[in-house]
C-alpha cells in the first residue's frame, strides 16, 4: 500500500511562530449575541419587545409559561427570561418558581415584568430567585439600559 503524503502548506496565521497557532484566540474573540426568551400573553408586547430587543440580542417569544417551558424542555437554554407576571396557563411566578427548581435551567435569570406596581408580589418574586422585577408600560430604550446593565454587572459577574 502507498503511503500519501501532503505538500506542506505555506498559508499561515498572523503572529505564527514555530509549531503555533493563534487561531484559537481568533475564535475565542467571537462573541454569539445573547439569546432572550420572552414570555407574555399580549401580543403587542411580545412584538415590540422583539422588535427593540433583537438588534443586540437573539429572541424567542412564548405567549404563556407552558410553552415556554415546553420550548426550554426542548433543549433550549437562553441567557437570560423575560416574563409576565399574570398569564394564562402557567403564569410567571410558577415560570419562575419551576425554572428555578430544575436543575437543568436553575442557573437561567429571570426577569418579571408586570403591569401592577405590587410591592407583595415583586418581593415574592424577587425572593423566589427573580434578576429583576420591571413594571409596564416602560420605555424601549429604558427596557435596553436595563438589560445592558444586568447583563454587564449582574448576570456575568455570576
Amino acid at each position: 500500500m502507498a503511503k500519501l503524503t501532503l505538500p506542506r502548506s505555506s498559508f499561515t496565521f498572523t503572529g505564527q511562530s514555530e509549531g503555533k497557532s493563534d487561531i484559537g484566540r481568533g475564535t475565542r474573540s467571537y462573541q454569539k449575541k445573547k439569546s432572550i426568551l420572552i414570555v407574555d400573553d399580549d401580543a403587542n408586547l411580545r412584538m415590540l419587545l422583539e422588535y427593540v430587543l433583537r438588534k443586540e440580542y437573539e429572541v424567542t417569544t412564548r405567549d404563556d409559561g407552558l410553552s415556554a417551558m415546553a420550548w426550554l424542555a426542548a433543549g433550549n437554554i437562553p441567557d437570560l427570561i423575560i416574563a409576565d407576571v399574570d398569564m394564562p396557563k402557567l403564569n410567571g411566578y410558577d415560570l419562575l418558581r419551576q425554572v428555578g427548581a430544575s436543575g437543568y435551567f436553575r442557573n437561567v435569570p429571570v426577569v418579571m415584568l408586570s403591569g401592577y406596581d405590587d410591592e407583595s408580589m415583586r418581593e415574592k418574586c424577587l425572593n423566589q430567585g427573580a434578576l429583576d422585577y420591571l413594571l409596564k408600560p416602560f420605555k424601549p430604550e429604558s427596557m435596553m439600559a436595563q438589560l445592558h446593565h444586568l447583563f454587564t454587572y449582574r448576570i456575568e459577574e455570576a
